[in-house]
């Protein structure tokens, strides 16, 4: 392969990276729903999420709070199209030991501390407060619980990944 046509590193890192947090996300979205607490409303929670075409019956709080989600869907689903993207090339080892120990220490914080990650993570996602929920509101009483596995499978698919590539790339290769 001549120097011109050669994958630019730093892009297919990227490549990879969408890649494998779109996969850990939609698989930790998968885990919350097939661990939810079954429920009415449960599947057209889903459909709305992914497609926009149904309306939960929801309290007025709890759907201005799964818009402001859906809107975060349509951001996942727009970065999953990088899988339209042919990978040629992964990040080198030294990259994913950064990313993987990253994760790790993430995890770990997740594992101490959840309600503090979940906080921190909802003050980051969203720019207003309906996303505080009373307890007694469907998706609190649903999904909360299913949130703690689906975050740790999400990061365990992105940890399995990384591993991955620590182990199959050569510590002297370049891209």
């Amino acid at each position: 392969m001549d120097g011109k046509n050669k994958p630019n590193v730093n892009t297919q890192s990227l490549i990879f990276i969408v890649k494998a947090l779109t996969l850990a996300i939609w698989f930790a979205t998968l885990v919350s729903f097939l661990l939810a607490k079954p429920g009415p409303e449960n599947k057209s929670i889903l459909r709305y999420l992914i497609t926009g075409t149904s309306q939960p019956k929801l309290s007025e709080v709890e759907m201005l709070h799964m818009t402001d989600v859906r809107a975060w869907f349509l951001v996942l689903e727009l970065a999953s199209l990088v899988w339209l993207v042919p990978q040629h090339a992964y990040p080198g080892p030294k990259t994913a030991m950064v990313l993987l120990i990253l994760t790790l220490g993430l995890g770990t914080l997740t594992l101490v501390s959840f309600d503090t990650v979940w906080t921190y993570l909802h003050h980051l996602l969203f720019r207003n407060q309906f996303w505080i929920l009373p307890e007694s509101s469907y998706l609190i009483e649903h999904f909360f619980d299913t949130f703690f596995p689906a975050v740790l499978s999400g990061v365990g698919i992105w940890v399995i990944l990384w591993w991955e590539i620590m182990l199959l790339t050569p510590a002297k290769s370049k891209m």
